[in-house]
C-alpha cells in the first residue's frame, strides 16, 4: 500500500473545493503536468464540463510545496 503524505486541494470553476491525499508519485505527476493530471484523475460527480481553477499541494506538515497561480494554470 502507498502512502499519502501530501494533500491536494482543487478549487473548480463551479465554486467546489476538493481536498483529497495523494502519493509521491501522484505529486511529481502534478508538478510536472499540473491541470492536464488533475482532469485526468480528478472529476466531479454530475459536473463533467468542470474545470480546475487553482490548486495547491501541501505537506504532512501542512506546509504549501508549491501554490498554483490562478494565472500559472495551463489553460
Amino acid at each position: 500500500m502507498k502512502k499519502r503524505p501530501y494533500k491536494l486541494e482543487i478549487l473548480w470553476d463551479n465554486g467546489v473545493l476538493t481536498e483529497t491525499s495523494i502519493t509521491e508519485t501522484e505529486k511529481e505527476l502534478i508538478e510536472q503536468y499540473g491541470r492536464l493530471f488533475i482532469l485526468a484523475k480528478y472529476e466531479l460527480e454530475g459536473d463533467p464540463e468542470t474545470k480546475p481553477v487553482s490548486f495547491q499541494v501541501w505537506d504532512k506538515e501542512d506546509t504549501p510545496l508549491f501554490p498554483i497561480a490562478l494565472e500559472a494554470v495551463p489553460v
